[in-house]
């Protein structure tokens, strides 16, 4: 047994009050014994002998525009698929009944991924059915329709690597700032090996890893090469130096 939506609002509404008590009795004859898909297959003697409704031609003029002959034996009612199921989407649980009854009548139908778009008579109203033009163009040329596609990654940016000179700067100013007196020379020599080095193996470390922060690179390296760049007379410095009584030893075993 079908069941049907009522809008109880209709009986305040200007357009059903005009209507005869015929039109108004055949208007719920019809919504009452139509298909899932709105259309009443015309039996003017049930009609008559059900509903006491004799004059089909005048009930369908008053009608008009809310229904129409969809053929000579068949009556649509208009709106009727979205007021009672709404949008029908790919999941909708009525797709396919109403899929096979618009097939059935003969109603041009065409799909889109998301929803069923319908083209209707003229004297059906399609509501706020959307059809997707571009699908439903390779749908009519059997074409598959796209993939979705996938936002491609963002490009990584590349590694820019110093010149000789820039690599000199940053050897030299990391290396005062880390240690107190340093061999100018030695930082230069140094500075110039690691370049040479890190470009030979195309900035690749002896652990097979690219470098990535140059700086960074550089500063493990400064701090590795401590004895080599800090200047050899502040290193001679630091030796713990004799007490005054033993200089003066020192000092008098010379006179000796």
């Amino acid at each position: 047994m079908a069941h049907r939506h009522s809008d109880t609002e209709i009986w305040r509404q200007k357009w059903f009050r005009k209507l005869s008590k015929d039109a108004k009795l055949f208007w719920y004859y019809v919504k009452d014994n139509c298909d899932n898909a709105g259309v009443w297959h015309i039996d003017e003697e049930l009609l008559d002998f059900q509903a006491g409704v004799a004059d089909l031609k005048k009930v369908m003029s008053e009608l008009k525009g809310r229904m129409g002959f969809l053929t000579d034996d068949k009556i649509i009612i208009k709106g009727f698929i979205e007021y009672h199921w709404g949008v029908i989407t790919r999941t909708h649980k009525m797709k396919n009944n109403i899929i096979s009854l618009l097939n059935t009548h003969h109603i041009p139908n065409k799909y889109t991924i998301d929803t069923l778009s319908i083209d209707y008579p003229s004297c059906i109203d399609t509501g706020n059915i959307k059809l997707n033009k571009v699908k439903q163009n390779k749908i009519e040329q059997n074409i598959e329709p796209d993939e979705p596609k996938v936002p491609e990654p963002a490009p990584k940016k590349a590694i820019v690597y110093p010149s000789l000179p820039e690599l000199l700067t940053y050897f030299t100013d990391y290396a005062r700032k880390e240690f107190t007196n340093i061999n100018t020379e030695a930082v230069e020599t140094e500075a110039k090996l690691y370049h040479s080095i890190r470009t030979g193996d195309k900035w690749v470390k002896a652990n097979k890893k690219k470098v990535k922060n140059w700086k960074l690179d550089v500063q493990q390296w400064v701090l590795s090469k401590r004895s080599k760049l800090i200047d050899y007379d502040q290193k001679k410095s630091t030796r713990l130096l004799p007490s005054n009584d033993t200089a003066a030893f020192i000092e008098g075993v010379k006179t000796w």
